[in-house]
């Protein structure tokens, strides 16, 4: 994770569903496809 990050992307938790199925190779919910992941919160290269 980024030491120190503060962000302007809003999460929610369509956001944690929505990261949680890209991390384990899961098609993606049609409610949550329009959310944003929680990639932002980690280093590049660094997202499960």
């Amino acid at each position: 994770m980024k030491a120190g990050y503060t962000g302007t992307v809003s999460s929610n938790h369509s956001s944690i569903v929505k990261s949680v199925e890209e991390i384990l190779g899961l098609s993606i919910l049609s409610k949550g496809s329009s959310a944003s992941d929680l990639s932002a919160l980690f280093e590049s290269g660094q997202f499960p």
